[in-house]
């Protein structure tokens, strides 16, 4: 059962990273995300979910997975731990995720998709049939020391270059999910 949560959890912090500044979470995202997690009760206020997430985060206010996972201990704490509905912060950390994150339902199966829609013989077949116009394109993101494309370099390809897909945000996503 542990494991199956973190695997949970693990798939929620990558959609929530894919869905902010991939690879970190933004504050303004962690607030969203506490929002629909419904972090705020009568011991917790918006202000100590804040406080919570800027001192986990650190300067930049943007958080990488185990600052995540820190600002989520944080908030377990204050909420249970210190209310005194459990004696071990592990316990309180399973009840806010129990209660409170996985009822959102942010780890949706993105590895079906791919499974069912995306690696399939039809787009292998187009895929193949196309490989080399794709490699000349994708190789024309490369520069003397650089060998693959970064998030700016999708952005641009898919925004401007090509146009395939104009919202940046939806092109972010897709680059984060894609790790």
């Amino acid at each position: 059962m542990f494991h199956k949560n973190i695997a949970r959890l693990f798939n929620i912090q990558i959609t929530v990273v894919a869905g902010s500044s991939f690879p970190n979470i933004a504050w303004l995202d962690f607030a969203r995300f506490g929002e629909a997690c419904r972090f705020v009760d009568l011991r917790v206020q918006q202000q100590d979910v804040d406080r919570f997430f800027m001192a986990s985060a650190g300067k930049n206010l943007a958080s990488c997975r185990f600052q995540f996972f820190e600002a989520l201990m944080r908030i377990a704490e204050a909420k249970y731990y210190h209310s005194g509905q459990t004696t071990t912060h592990a316990r309180a950390l399973q009840m806010l995720l129990e209660s409170n994150v996985f009822p959102v339902g942010l780890d949706a199966e993105w590895q079906g998709w791919r499974d069912k829609v995306w690696w399939t013989y039809a787009n292998h077949r187009i895929i193949h049939a196309n490989e080399l116009g794709l490699m000349k394109i994708y190789k024309s993101y490369f520069a003397p020391r650089k060998k693959h494309m970064n998030k700016n370099d999708c952005i641009d390809l898919m925004t401007r270059d090509t146009k395939i897909i104009p919202d940046e945000n939806k092109v972010s996503s897709c680059y984060g999910m894609s790790k």
